[in-house]
């Protein structure tokens, strides 16, 4: 776990867990799931971590309205 955070963070310090601890509970996810080790490649870990961590950016960008044409002819009726 400790390998797989230092790739992460490049140089793992605690300001890094306290501060970025959404991607330590990623990590711990996808290393440990109901008591049991699951995964133990570091690389296959990291890579699962980055792809979560930019699909919850994608997520947090999308507009809260996906179509504004179709919100805008509600309102009119």
């Amino acid at each position: 776990m400790v390998e797989a955070l230092d790739r992460l963070f490049e140089s793992v310090c605690e300001l890094d867990l306290v501060f970025h601890f959404d991607q330590v509970h990623f990590i711990v996810d996808e290393i440990i799931q109901g008591g049991l080790v699951i995964e133990t490649n570091v690389n296959q870990i990291v890579n699962n971590v980055n792809e979560q961590t930019l699909r919850r950016k994608k997520s947090q960008e999308a507009p809260l309205i996906p179509n504004s044409s179709w919100f805008s002819r509600l309102k009119k009726t």
